[in-house]
């Protein structure tokens, strides 16, 4: 059969499958044609032209559904432009194919012309026309075309009103000149008639240009996600203007910000539902157009405090940011915010009295003793308006209405004050927590501060505030805080870290380029919508965000629940009633914090300046006699071989494998003083210890060749470095007591001076990236960690030897309890762990098993207790009231741990809760919106109702969807709850349920965290360019 004969078959293969509503083999039947014969479109696309099978099959082409009857099914053969005369038809049907005519391929310009009315409908597109070699942009101005306001496309006014000659109209496509007329048959004033087309007039009189509300939605969505400045946005559209600077381009960018503004403005107005109130945007009140945290808007609901009131009890975090810097202009006294006080920002006027009155006050002070805080607040502040930023969030990090303020001049007191109280004044609660890297200083003296506040900021006497120190922060502080201000030993807080503006801070960072020129009204409201803003993708981020605290909450709490129990069963064993006198002494302590905290780990008494004078002592009870003063006692021999140790040890860790010649030239100077030192001290020893040289005849006083050439490996005569067999033989049993108990001093204090130094280490690591910008400040402060690394590592070299030295002197025993082996991983501080050891694992676990291992390791809240401590209360473990100390710490932060975790549970249900009642009664609120105007239009009313139905669908949408997201977390965090003895069986079930829930990871969360949608109101919707 030929190829046409099977071509005609196959059509009509095709007209019957269509008849009987079989589609199957309509596709078999086309994916045959597409291998007899090939189907491509003309130039105009009005035809298919049919090619043989060594051309390449265009793809199959969709199908029009035929009528039921199949009755009108045609193929149409001018379209297939087949011929079915013959197998030899190819060249004949080209050659028809060369005399067929067709004038929108021959002369497509002449077919447009009837159409080009269209563009009345799009007078901002951007066409281009031929000029007889090359088609040349042209503009539709050009071309005739006078876009018409208040009337619809094509219909012409009776009496039209030119607009400007120059009126510049901007889009997302570019920047054009347009010709413009507006409505004379109508009172409608011109303003009314942009914005009724979607386009934002740059004044309310005459405007001369507009933008239209799809370019200010782009420009303010790049803003706040991608932090994109005005200035950059603005040439972006230039270039997609005109790419080569040929063509004139008018100057719009003051406008264009100010516009930027006014939209931002209004919107955020809108979406609080001021436009369902008649002349609202003119009254109002402050924060008013602040999104709240949906835990916190409809508190009045509650009729009673269920399940205790700490779960109602809203915990605040304060910090100041330096970043957030603004230049001082010379007419900024002009530039007036559009919000005032209605958004996130404290009452410009208000505030600026108040700060003036307060402007003798000291900085703020720290107990850290770090002088580099009070330092970065008032460096290199001159020409600034504004050092910094003041900021006020909650548990759920979001920025709290009116608690936004600038820092005129460092963080001083009167700021922090003054924005705290301000936030403050939204709460309907009479105690809260506040977390404040600095609380521990901060609390002091604060009701006096708050006297001077004005009246409407000052809260009762009785108002019980609990002060703690974000996580972070804490180790930097000195011992006496860390029991007092630590969230993991706070009561009703759960799991809070009080480090969520820090969080805050770092996607507001991407802000300070851009406000940093701004002027101060322009840079409250740009920073007003950021805030905003990231408070509404919190808002829709709610459902994820809570179940990622309850599932591994419950999870955790039934873990530490069941470690708390093991660890009070072997202590009622082997200690009965200690659990009870413990948890009293817990108490006592959290009703009064200045008895001495049950939290704080236990500190030896023993130290090398205490074990010098007790020697000194031994040494002076003896007598003063011939023989003690020509040589040198036991103790003083020990600390001078401890001190040629130690530069000994720099020497070999300062070492490197290819020196320059001054490297080399600086070590052999301190080889040759350290080799010095070794002589006379084997000259020292040779008299206290006589005995040594007969047994050793080869030691003399004088290095030998290859000593020489590397001294810092010369072992010292000391009864440590003597074999175990001789030791005896030579030293007296007094002097191996003596050194050991002056190697377990060292051993004691070397590891509290590496405490001390990675708290100082993990202090300065905070400050730098939290403050620290600019090459050379990182090149100083770089070189400041160092120094302290150095000594991090100097003090871990020196432990390591003296315990190794201390073991070999008495062997094994109960002092490895507080004396373990102290390894390379061990070297850090309280926050460098997940960081340190991730970045290690990080080439060898994909990103899966790393976030798996980050879930797993964390802080104090999900540390296990060691085995060691169980041991340590055996019968055989001693009395030593050191060890019984530290059992009884660690038991307490067990307890804590535990009741953390039970506490998260609690919050993260209760918030669920709470977030669903909001919803609800948003979606009331909403409802109850619809309202009526005495000047409004029968449209506008319609308008406003169907925005305010919108906004009620929105947030009933919204709990629905978190209701169903939720219910199997919750659903066992009740079985959990509700058992407050569960067995092994029930856990087990509960764990293993809870386990399978999906949990979103961190990077699916980013945008609750990230601000990505508009800022102000409580509400957003993707389309709602609507006046």
């Amino acid at each position: 059969m030929s190829n046409t004969a099977r071509y005609n078959r196959t059509v009509d293969r095709i007209r019957a499958a269509y008849k009987n509503k079989t589609k199957k083999p309509v596709n078999k039947y086309y994916a045959y044609l597409a291998n007899v014969t090939s189907l491509n479109e003309s130039a105009d696309g009005r035809r298919l032209v049919r090619r043989d099978r060594r051309v390449a099959a265009r793809r199959e082409p969709e199908h029009t559904p035929a009528p039921e009857d199949g009755s009108d099914f045609q193929m149409d053969a001018d379209a297939l432009d087949c011929d079915h005369g013959g197998d030899a038809g190819g060249e004949e049907s080209r050659g028809a194919e060369a005399k067929k005519r067709y004038l929108n391929s021959d002369y497509p310009l002449a077919t447009w012309v009837k159409h080009r009315s269209e563009h009345r409908r799009t007078p901002l597109h951007r066409v281009e026309r031929w000029n007889g070699e090359y088609f040349e942009p042209v503009s539709l101005r050009d071309l005739g075309l006078r876009i018409q306001l208040g009337h619809l496309p094509g219909r012409a006014c009776k009496f039209p009103e030119p607009g400007a000659r120059d009126f510049v109209a901007i889009d997302v496509n570019g920047i054009h000149s347009v010709a413009l007329d507006f409505c004379g048959c109508s009172q409608v004033e011109h303003r009314i008639q942009l914005l009724r087309a979607a386009w934002w007039p740059a004044t309310p009189i005459d405007p001369q240009t507009a933008a239209t509300f799809a370019a200010l939605d782009l420009f303010q969505r790049l803003n706040l996600q991608g932090k994109l400045n005005v200035y950059d946005y603005w040439n972006s559209l230039v270039l997609k203007t005109d790419n080569t600077g040929l063509k004139h381009i008018p100057d719009r960018l003051p406008t264009f910000t100010v516009m930027a503004r006014e939209f931002a403005h209004v919107r955020m107005g809108k979406r609080a539902g001021c436009a369902h109130v008649e002349g609202k945007l003119e009254t109002l009140a402050p924060g008013e157009l602040a999104i709240k945290c949906m835990w916190t808007t409809f508190h009045s609901l509650l009729k009673a405090y269920r399940g205790g009131r700490w779960l109602y009890r809203p915990i605040f975090c304060m910090d100041a940011n330096f970043r957030l810097k603004n230049r001082l202009r010379a007419k900024g006294s002009r530039d007036v915010s559009l919000g005032g006080a209605s958004g996130y920002f404290v009452d410009p006027e208000r505030y600026s009295e108040y700060i003036l009155n307060a402007a003798t006050q000291e900085e703020i002070s720290t107990c850290t003793g770090f002088a580099a805080l009070s330092g970065a607040n008032t460096k290199r502040s001159k020409g600034l308006r504004v050092t910094g930023v003041g900021a006020v969030t909650c548990r759920h990090e979001f920025w709290q209405p009116n608690g936004v303020g600038d820092l005129q001049k460092g963080e001083r007191y009167c700021n922090m004050d003054f924005i705290f109280f301000s936030a403050f004044s939204h709460s309907r609660n009479k105690s809260g927590v506040i977390s404040y890297d600095i609380a521990c200083q901060w609390s002091k003296n604060m009701w006096s501060r708050m006297d001077t506040l004005p009246e409407d900021l000052q809260v009762p006497r009785d108002t019980s505030f609990t002060f703690a120190v974000p996580k972070f922060h804490l180790p930097a502080h000195g011992t006496p805080c860390h029991g007092p201000y630590s969230f993991n030993f706070l009561t009703g807080v759960g799991r809070t870290d009080g480090e969520g503006v820090e969080r805050n801070w770092a996607n507001m960072n991407g802000a300070a380029s851009s406000t940093k020129q701004m002027g101060p009204g322009a840079r409250q409201d740009a920073l007003d919508s950021h805030c905003g803003h990231a408070n509404w993708r919190k808002t829709v981020g709610f459902g994820k965000a809570l179940l990622r605290r309850l599932v591994p909450a419950v999870s955790e709490a039934l873990r530490h629940g069941r470690i708390l129990d093991d660890f009070n069963k072997v202590l009622e064993i082997e200690r009965p009633g200690s659990t009870s006198e413990w948890e009293q002494q817990i108490v006592d302590w959290e009703q009064d914090k200045s008895k001495p905290c049950p939290y704080d780990v236990p500190k030896s008494s023993i130290t090398m300046a205490g074990v010098r004078l007790e020697m000194a002592e031994q040494a002076a009870s003896k007598g003063v006699n011939d023989g003690v003063l020509a040589t040198m006692s036991y103790a003083e021999l020990f600390f001078l071989a401890m001190e040629i140790e130690e530069v000994q040890r720099g020497i070999a860790a300062d070492r490197v494998s290819k020196p320059t010649d001054s490297q080399a030239a600086r070590l052999q100077e301190r080889q040759n003083a350290v080799a010095k030192r070794v002589v006379r001290f084997r000259v020292q020893a040779s008299k206290v210890f006589p005995l040594r040289a007969a047994v050793f005849p080869s030691e003399t006083a004088q290095l030998t060749p290859a000593e020489a050439s590397k001294p810092e490996g010369v072992p010292l005569p000391l009864p440590s470095s003597t074999p175990s067999p001789l030791r005896e033989r030579i030293y007296s049993q007094d002097a191996i007591d003596v050194e050991a108990k002056i190697r377990l001093a060292e051993a004691t204090e070397a590891l509290d001076r590496v405490r001390h130094h990675l708290r100082m280490r993990t202090y300065l690591n905070a400050y730098k990236i939290k403050n620290v910008t600019g090459q050379g400040a990182c090149t100083r402060a770089q070189s400041l960690q160092s120094q302290v690394d150095a000594k991090v590592n100097a003090g871990a070299r020196r432990y390591r030897n003296a315990r190794r030295v201390y073991q070999g002197l008495v062997g094994d025993g109960d002092w490895q309890l507080s004396l373990q082996e102290l390894k390379d991983e061990d070297v850090r501080g309280l926050s460098e762990r997940v960081v340190r050891e991730n970045e290690r694992a990080e080439e060898r676990l994909t990103a899966e098993q790393l976030a798996d291992v980050r879930a797993r390791e964390g802080g104090e809240g999900r540390r296990t207790l060691s085995w060691l401590w169980y041991s340590a209360v055996a019968p055989g473990a001693g009395g030593d009231p050191v060890v019984h100390a530290a059992v009884r710490t660690e038991w307490a932060k067990s307890r804590a741990r535990a009741k953390r975790w039970n506490e998260e549970v609690r919050l993260a249900r209760m918030e669920m809760q709470r977030v669903l009642l909001t919803f609800h009664g948003m979606a009331n609120a909403w409802r109850g919106a619809i309202t009526s105007f005495s000047t409004a239009t029968p449209e506008h009313l319609d308008g406003l109702n169907a925005y305010a139905a919108e906004h009620a669908a929105l947030y009933q949408h919204l709990g629905h969807a978190f209701e169903v997201m939720w219910k199997p977390a919750v659903l066992q965090a009740n079985i959990f709850l509700s058992h407050p003895d569960i067995d092994e069986a029930q856990e087990h079930s509960v764990s293993s349920a809870i386990n399978a829930i999906p949990v979103p990871r961190s990077h699916d969360m980013e945008a609750e965290y990230v601000a990505n949608e508009d800022g102000g109101g409580d509400g957003d919707d993707d389309d709602d360019d609507d006046d």
